[in-house]
C-alpha cells in the first residue's frame, strides 16, 4: 500500500517535485513558475469542462480511450517544468502507457470504486499539508490553480481511480511471477523479477500501440 501512496503521489505532483530537487534559484523565481504551473492546470481543467473544447481537441483516438491535446499539453508542461528532455515525446508516452495498462486492468476484472479513490485523496489532502514545504511550495501552486488544497484533490479523483486501478493489476502480475520463482528470495531474484514484470508491462502497450495503428503518435 506504500508503494501506491508514493505512486499517485508523485503522479499528482510531479512537477512540484521535479522543482523542488532540480531547480536550485531565488524564492521569487520558484514562486512564478509554480503559479505558471498551477495556471496551466486550471487551463487544463477549464478545458474539461468545455464540452466544446474538449470534444474538438482529440489528438488520439482507439476502440477503447482517448487522449486529448489538452492533457499532453498538461504532462508537457509538468515534465518541461521539471527539467524533462522531449517533454512533449514523454508526455505522450506517459500517457498512453496509463491508458494502455488501464484499459487492460479493466478488461481484467480490475476496478476501483468511489470509496476507494476517495479515500486516497482525503490521504493525499492530509499528506500534502503535512508536507514542510506545504505553504512555501504548494499554498503557492494553489493560487495559480485558483482552488483550496482539497477542491485541486478532488479535481483529480479520475487519475486516482486510473492509477488505483492499474496498481492493482501490476501488483497482481508481480506476485504471479514471485510464484514462478517457487519463494526464492535475494536481490537478483527480485531484479529479474522486477525485469521481467517491466518488459510485460511495456510489452502490452507496444502491441496495444500496433494493433491500433498509434506508431505515429510516438514517432
Amino acid at each position: 500500500m506504500k508503494r501506491i501512496i508514493i505512486v499517485i503521489f508523485i503522479f499528482c505532483c510531479i512537477a512540484l517535485l521535479g522543482l523542488i530537487i532540480t531547480l536550485v534559484r531565488s524564492n521569487e523565481e520558484l514562486s512564478d513558475i509554480l503559479t505558471m504551473l498551477g495556471r496551466t492546470e486550471r487551463d487544463h481543467l477549464d478545458s474539461c469542462n468545455d464540452l466544446l473544447l474538449h470534444n474538438d481537441d482529440v489528438f488520439i483516438r482507439s476502440n477503447h480511450f482517448i487522449i486529448h491535446e489538452s492533457e499532453i499539453e498538461l504532462v508537457d508542461a509538468r515534465f518541461r517544468m521539471g527539467g524533462v528532455e522531449n517533454s512533449r515525446g514523454r508526455a505522450i508516452e506517459f500517457l498512453l502507457r496509463r491508458e494502455v495498462l488501464y484499459n487492460e486492468a479493466l478488461s481484467r476484472g480490475f476496478y476501483s470504486d468511489n470509496a476507494e479513490v476517495m479515500y486516497w485523496v482525503n490521504l493525499n489532502i492530509e499528506m500534502a499539508r503535512a508536507a514542510d514545504n506545504f505553504e512555501s511550495v504548494f499554498m503557492v501552486f494553489l493560487e495559480g490553480v485558483g482552488m483550496t488544497d482539497e477542491e485541486y484533490w478532488n479535481s483529480q479523483a479520475d487519475v486516482f481511480r486510473k492509477e488505483l486501478t492499474i496498481s492493482k493489476f501490476i501488483t497482481a502480475e508481480l506476485e504471479s511471477l514471485e510464484r514462478e520463482f517457487d519463494g526464492a528470495r535475494g536481490r537478483l531474484v527480485e531484479d529479474e523479477v522486477e525485469e521481467r514484470l517491466q518488459v510485460y508491462l511495456q510489452g502490452l502497450v507496444d502491441n496495444y500501440i500496433i494493433s491500433q495503428g498509434l506508431e505515429w503518435a510516438i514517432n
